[in-house]
């Protein structure tokens, strides 16, 4: 069909498939190969696409209840500091971010254990370890061994979404561009260089909050005005640091991707964390204690017996 339409015809059936023609800017580039180009992009790639996407929802079609029981296994759970809690379960949130990705992958597995097929636990359970290899910082030739096993091993269990009516086919470019993956590694460097993750943060910062700031129409216009504005800020903000001989207040950002990507009414359920600085330095100890603690009310004689804290009334007292 393209090969028709480029000699000048026009086959039935082409103007539906939204193909255009376009030059290619780097035709002339000596010695590019554009495939190559491809970075791999785990937020969009992985977390949202074959974990949100594709593999929680086939998991969740697989239980009996479906989304219901699902939902009850999250508010099920027991309260932990390192573990988001989803008071409401996960069907009731409309837009994610990629810490709530990130947060459900921790504890999905568990989630679905015993009230899913086996094979469907194995699924899931192989693109969780696909998706953690791809975070590392560093590959060695054994951890990219145990990176394409864990995709073999999806590979291998996946018919069973076949066989349950789940699905009819897994022709899903995002499932493709996990076989990649290994080649790009050792072509370009480990995944999490190439991510969107880090990119994202601009994003909120330079788009998002500028139109949030706008009325919605002729925004662009807006949204400029408002960058050189904040620029502005900014520099005068280190020109009164440098006439005070001090220096840049450090300010916590970390909840504005959550304040913007999040429905509003949604608690994330994450505790807050808070940076103490005292005249510019910033203390020596930093405790975090528990939200809601895993073990409340406690007796000393448990910690002593159970837990091992031989000495606690000698330092309690």
């Amino acid at each position: 069909m393209i090969e028709e339409t480029l000699k000048g015809r026009k086959p039935h059936g082409f103007d539906g498939t939204d193909i255009r023609k376009i030059n290619p800017f780097w035709a002339t580039l000596p010695h590019c190969d554009i495939f190559q180009c491809m970075t791999p992009d785990i937020l969009h790639q992985l977390h949202k696409g074959v974990f949100k996407d594709h593999v929680v929802k086939w998991a969740t079609k697989c239980m009996e209840g479906r989304d219901n029981e699902v939902d009850r296994r999250f508010r099920a759970m027991t309260a932990h500091s390192k573990l988001k809690y989803f008071r409401k379960g996960i069907s009731l949130v409309l837009q994610w971010t990629s810490t709530e990705y990130k947060n459900m992958e921790k504890v999905f597995l568990g989630v679905i254990g015993g009230g899913a097929d086996a094979e469907v636990v194995q699924v899931v359970r192989a693109a969780l370890d696909f998706i953690y290899y791809a975070h590392f910082e560093t590959h060695s030739e054994e951890s990219l061994a145990q990176m394409d096993r864990a995709w073999r091993d999806f590979h291998l269990h996946k018919h069973i979404f076949i066989q349950l009516g789940v699905r009819k086919h897994f022709n899903i470019p995002k499932l493709h561009s996990m076989d990649h993956y290994l080649r790009s590694i050792r072509l370009l460097g480990t995944a999490d260089g190439y991510s969107t993750e880090s990119p994202e943060r601009l994003h909120i910062n330079f788009a998002k909050l500028g139109y949030c700031a706008s009325n919605k129409k002729q925004y662009v216009g807006q949204m400029t005005t408002w960058l050189e504005r904040r620029e502005a800020i900014t520099r005068f903000e280190a020109y009164l640091d440098w006439i005070n001989g001090t220096g840049l207040a450090q300010k916590d950002k970390g909840d504005v991707e959550e304040d913007v990507d999040e429905q509003e009414g949604q608690d994330s359920g994450e505790p807050d964390v808070e940076e103490v600085e005292e005249d510019g330095e910033s203390t020596k100890f930093v405790y975090h204690i528990a939200k809601c603690p895993v073990f409340p009310q406690t007796p000393i004689d448990s910690l002593v017996n159970d837990f091992g804290a031989a000495d606690f009334h000698l330092h309690f007292i």
